[in-house]
Protein backbone atom coordinates (compact mmCIF):
# COMPACT_ATOMS: atom_id res chain seq x y z
CA UNK A 1 0.00 0.00 0.00
CA UNK A 2 2.75 2.37 0.26
CA UNK A 3 5.16 1.50 -2.29
CA UNK A 4 1.35 2.59 -4.43
CA UNK A 5 1.05 5.70 -2.96
CA UNK A 6 5.15 6.39 -2.57
CA UNK A 7 7.14 6.64 -6.02
CA UNK A 8 9.84 8.81 -5.30
CA UNK A 9 11.33 8.87 -1.84
CA UNK A 10 13.66 11.16 0.23
CA UNK A 11 15.07 10.29 4.06
CA UNK A 12 16.28 13.10 5.82
CA UNK A 13 19.00 12.20 8.62
CA UNK A 14 19.45 8.68 7.22
CA UNK A 15 21.84 7.79 9.19
CA UNK A 16 19.36 7.67 11.93
CA UNK A 17 17.95 5.04 10.20
CA UNK A 18 16.84 1.61 12.37
CA UNK A 19 16.42 -1.59 10.68
CA UNK A 20 12.61 -2.00 10.70
CA UNK A 21 12.36 1.56 8.28
CA UNK A 22 15.25 0.43 6.13
CA UNK A 23 13.55 -2.72 5.17
CA UNK A 24 10.23 -0.65 4.60
CA UNK A 25 12.21 1.59 2.10
CA UNK A 26 13.78 -1.24 0.60
CA UNK A 27 10.35 -3.04 -0.03
CA UNK A 28 9.03 0.34 -0.54
CA UNK A 29 11.58 0.78 -3.68
CA UNK A 30 11.64 -2.76 -4.99
CA UNK A 31 8.10 -2.60 -5.82
CA UNK A 32 9.02 0.28 -8.56
CA UNK A 33 10.16 -0.65 -11.60
CA UNK A 34 12.94 2.60 -11.35
CA UNK A 35 13.94 0.89 -7.85
CA UNK A 36 16.41 3.33 -6.15
CA UNK A 37 16.45 5.83 -8.90
CA UNK A 38 13.62 7.38 -7.24
CA UNK A 39 15.18 7.37 -4.09
CA UNK A 40 17.42 10.02 -2.16
CA UNK A 41 18.75 10.02 1.09
CA UNK A 42 20.76 12.97 3.25
CA UNK A 43 22.83 12.08 5.84
CA UNK A 44 25.88 12.21 7.70
CA UNK A 45 27.42 9.15 9.37
CA UNK A 46 29.23 11.25 11.98
CA UNK A 47 25.65 12.61 13.42
CA UNK A 48 24.58 9.21 14.07
CA UNK A 49 23.23 9.35 17.60
CA UNK A 50 20.36 7.22 17.88
CA UNK A 51 21.66 3.90 18.54
CA UNK A 52 19.90 3.97 21.96
CA UNK A 53 16.51 3.74 19.51
CA UNK A 54 17.75 1.48 17.49
CA UNK A 55 19.48 3.34 14.38
CA UNK A 56 22.41 2.01 12.88
CA UNK A 57 24.82 3.92 10.95
CA UNK A 58 26.00 0.82 9.22
CA UNK A 59 22.96 1.30 7.01
CA UNK A 60 24.29 4.18 5.57
CA UNK A 61 27.48 2.57 5.02
CA UNK A 62 26.53 0.30 3.50
CA UNK A 63 24.01 2.36 1.28
CA UNK A 64 25.66 2.06 -1.85
CA UNK A 65 26.18 -2.00 -1.63
CA UNK A 66 22.69 -2.01 -1.06
CA UNK A 67 21.45 0.30 -3.77
CA UNK A 68 23.75 -0.16 -7.07
CA UNK A 69 24.31 2.91 -8.62
CA UNK A 70 24.27 5.57 -6.02
CA UNK A 71 25.30 9.07 -6.54
CA UNK A 72 27.08 9.84 -3.66
CA UNK A 73 27.62 13.51 -3.27
CA UNK A 74 30.02 15.05 0.01
CA UNK A 75 28.37 18.39 1.58
CA UNK A 76 31.78 19.19 2.95
CA UNK A 77 32.19 22.65 2.95
CA UNK A 78 30.77 24.43 6.21
CA UNK A 79 29.60 27.66 6.90
CA UNK A 80 28.21 27.97 10.55
CA UNK A 81 31.32 27.56 12.41
CA UNK A 82 34.59 28.66 13.09
CA UNK A 83 38.27 27.06 12.51
CA UNK A 84 38.27 25.84 16.29
CA UNK A 85 35.17 24.10 16.21
CA UNK A 86 35.75 22.26 12.15
CA UNK A 87 39.56 21.33 13.50
CA UNK A 88 38.01 19.81 17.09
CA UNK A 89 35.12 17.86 14.70
CA UNK A 90 37.77 16.69 12.10
CA UNK A 91 39.98 15.64 14.94
CA UNK A 92 37.05 13.44 16.45
CA UNK A 93 35.92 12.07 12.79
CA UNK A 94 39.59 11.57 11.69
CA UNK A 95 39.45 8.68 14.69
CA UNK A 96 36.32 6.96 13.11
CA UNK A 97 36.43 3.27 12.19
CA UNK A 98 33.67 3.45 9.68
CA UNK A 99 32.83 6.12 7.50
CA UNK A 100 32.10 6.86 3.88
CA UNK A 101 34.36 10.13 3.11
CA UNK A 102 37.51 11.05 4.82
CA UNK A 103 34.80 13.02 6.88
CA UNK A 104 36.61 16.51 7.15
CA UNK A 105 34.71 19.72 6.88
CA UNK A 106 36.33 22.26 5.06
CA UNK A 107 35.75 25.97 5.78
CA UNK A 108 33.17 27.75 3.41
CA UNK A 109 33.29 31.06 5.22
CA UNK A 110 35.29 32.88 7.50
CA UNK A 111 33.56 32.83 10.69
CA UNK A 112 34.74 33.85 14.64
CA UNK A 113 37.05 31.79 15.63
CA UNK A 114 36.14 30.92 19.49
CA UNK A 115 37.87 28.55 21.79
CA UNK A 116 36.15 24.84 22.04
CA UNK A 117 35.46 24.07 25.49
CA UNK A 118 34.40 20.34 26.73
CA UNK A 119 32.23 19.93 29.76
CA UNK A 120 31.94 16.54 31.16
CA UNK A 121 28.25 16.87 33.06
CA UNK A 122 27.23 13.90 35.60
CA UNK A 123 23.62 14.12 34.92
CA UNK A 124 21.01 16.21 33.61
CA UNK A 125 21.07 18.10 37.09
CA UNK A 126 24.81 19.13 36.38
CA UNK A 127 24.58 19.82 32.97
CA UNK A 128 22.05 22.52 33.61
CA UNK A 129 23.95 23.76 36.64
CA UNK A 130 27.31 23.71 33.95
CA UNK A 131 25.30 25.55 31.80
CA UNK A 132 23.79 28.27 34.18
CA UNK A 133 27.02 28.96 35.41
CA UNK A 134 28.42 29.56 31.84
CA UNK A 135 25.48 32.17 31.36
CA UNK A 136 26.20 33.51 34.44
CA UNK A 137 30.11 33.96 34.20
CA UNK A 138 28.78 35.73 30.52
CA UNK A 139 27.09 37.90 31.93
CA UNK A 140 29.53 39.12 34.34
CA UNK A 141 32.03 39.54 31.87
CA UNK A 142 29.38 41.65 29.92
CA UNK A 143 28.28 39.75 27.51
CA UNK A 144 24.17 41.37 26.45
CA UNK A 145 21.88 39.03 27.29
CA UNK A 146 20.58 39.29 23.77
CA UNK A 147 24.01 37.07 22.69
CA UNK A 148 23.72 34.27 24.80
CA UNK A 149 21.48 31.58 23.88
CA UNK A 150 21.15 27.78 24.66
CA UNK A 151 20.25 24.95 22.06
CA UNK A 152 19.01 21.94 23.29
CA UNK A 153 18.83 18.41 21.13
CA UNK A 154 16.16 16.80 23.76
CA UNK A 155 13.24 18.50 25.24
CA UNK A 156 14.58 16.36 28.32
CA UNK A 157 17.29 18.68 29.33
CA UNK A 158 15.39 21.95 28.50
CA UNK A 159 13.37 21.31 31.75
CA UNK A 160 15.89 20.93 33.89
CA UNK A 161 17.72 24.02 32.05
CA UNK A 162 14.60 26.43 32.32
CA UNK A 163 14.27 25.34 36.02
CA UNK A 164 17.91 25.49 36.99
CA UNK A 165 17.56 29.26 35.09
CA UNK A 166 14.51 30.00 37.16
CA UNK A 167 15.99 29.37 40.68
CA UNK A 168 19.55 31.54 40.02
CA UNK A 169 16.64 34.37 38.91
CA UNK A 170 18.45 33.89 35.46
CA UNK A 171 15.77 35.41 32.73
CA UNK A 172 15.12 33.70 29.78
CA UNK A 173 12.72 33.67 26.80
CA UNK A 174 11.71 30.30 24.83
CA UNK A 175 12.16 30.91 21.05
CA UNK A 176 10.40 28.00 18.44
CA UNK A 177 9.16 25.87 21.21
CA UNK A 178 6.76 25.88 24.39
CA UNK A 179 8.21 26.59 27.43
CA UNK A 180 8.17 23.60 30.04
CA UNK A 181 6.00 25.84 32.50
CA UNK A 182 3.84 27.36 29.41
Amino acid sequence: RLARRYTHIMVDEYQDTNPVQAAILDRIVAFHPAGAKNLAVVGDEKQSCYAFRSARVGLMLNFADRYPGTTVINLNANYRSGGSILRTANAVADRMLERITDGQLKQGALRPDRPVHLLDAYDDIDEAGLVANAIEQALADGVPEREIAILYRTRGIRNRVETTLLSRRIPYVTIGDASFFE
